[in-house]
């Protein structure tokens, strides 16, 4: 047996008795180690927290939107605030997938509330949510927080309803009197509940009494009703809609082939639209890009889409009023 092998054989002897030493530790530790007097396992009960939104800073005054929000920035984090707000009435609602159903109507006092409720012929669970005035009002103060009555002098009547489709509506009284109204299933969505707001008060700004051609001779295009030449909605149509307009009105609206014309006619024109509901006609797509303008940053691009959100831009009463509403979306939660 050479020299080397003798000394390799000794060193794998000793590895083995270091392996066996060790087993005999640990074998020690685990019969010998005496246990504590306190047997009882410890037990933390877990409580269920709803995610806060309190550590998000937002602003609470209007140079304070001015300087940190002047691009949107703060937007999405104080929709976050109001979802907490909004989060007590979701619970209730059912599945629904009917068509639309009104609830309840209401009138809008002297001091900003709601009042005289006219309600609708529904039953089952459709009548617990037509019932449900604390979430009506809810729904109430934060549109009125949004907008202030100075800015909506002729809207008279607020609705509730329900829709798998919708999320809010408008309409007109005989007398050019407003109705707005909204989804009761849009609380589950706070971004889809402000964009619903702030796009059905677009309609507002942009068709009220002072919009309108008060001449009996209607000089331009009709789009609503008569708008005058330099209401919003007219300037819009000049710079986004002038060039496609015949096409468009060439678009049989009875027909059983409405849907996919449409759909081709914004295929064809995609680059000019925010989504394909701009593309229904002027009218919702200023309401669209009015939105927009109010949630998202200022676009830098030079689509067509994105020209019409600066649109408004040009307007400093308008730069004015979209801070007044971002001011609402943040100060909503600290206000209830």
């Amino acid at each position: 047996m050479s020299k080397n092998r003798i000394q390799n054989q000794r060193s794998r002897t000793a590895q083995y008795l270091i392996i066996i030493f060790v087993i005999f530790v640990l074998i020690g530790i685990v019969f010998f180690t005496p246990e504590p007097e306190n047997t009882t396992p410890i037990i933390v009960q877990a409580t269920a927290q709803v995610p806060t939104v309190t550590s998000i800073p937002v602003p609470d005054t209007l140079e304070e939107i001015k300087s940190e929000c002047s691009r949107g920035e703060c937007v999405h984090a104080c929709m976050a605030h109001v979802d907490t707000v909004l989060q007590q009435a979701r619970h209730e609602f059912p599945e629904y997938n009917a068509e639309d159903v009104e609830l309840v109507y209401y009138g809008i006092s002297k001091s900003d509330e709601l009042e005289k409720p006219r309600d609708f012929d529904v039953s089952g669970n459709l009548l617990s949510l037509r019932e449900n005035t604390d979430t009506h009002n809810l729904v109430w103060n934060y549109f009125k927080t949004l907008f202030s009555r100075e800015i909506r002098p002729d809207l008279v009547t607020f609705g509730i309803y329900i829709s798998s489709t919708s999320d809010g509506k408008f309409d007109t009284t005989l007398y050019k009197n407003w109705i707005v109204k909204f989804n009761i299933l849009a609380l589950e969505d706070v971004y889809f509940l402000t964009n619903a707001m702030i796009h059905e008060y677009g309609h507002y700004l942009t068709l009220n009494r002072s919009q309108v051609d008060s001449s009996n001779i209607c000089r331009q295009e009709g789009l609503y009703f008569c708008e005058a030449a330099d209401s919003y909605l007219y300037l819009f149509f000049l710079d986004f809609w002038e060039d496609i307009y015949p096409e468009w009105k060439d678009i049989d609206w009875q027909s059983s082939h409405y849907e996919e014309e449409i759909g081709s006619f914004y295929q064809k024109y995609k680059e000019r639209f925010l989504n394909d509901y701009a593309s229904t006609d002027p009218v919702e797509d200023i309401a669209e890009s009015w939105t927009a303008f109010v949630i998202d940053p200022k676009p830098s691009g030079n689509l067509m889409a994105e020209q019409k959100i600066n649109f408004f831009y040009k307007f400093p009463e308008l730069v004015e009023l979209r801070y007044q509403i971002i001011k609402g979306i943040c100060t909503f939660e600290q206000n209830q």
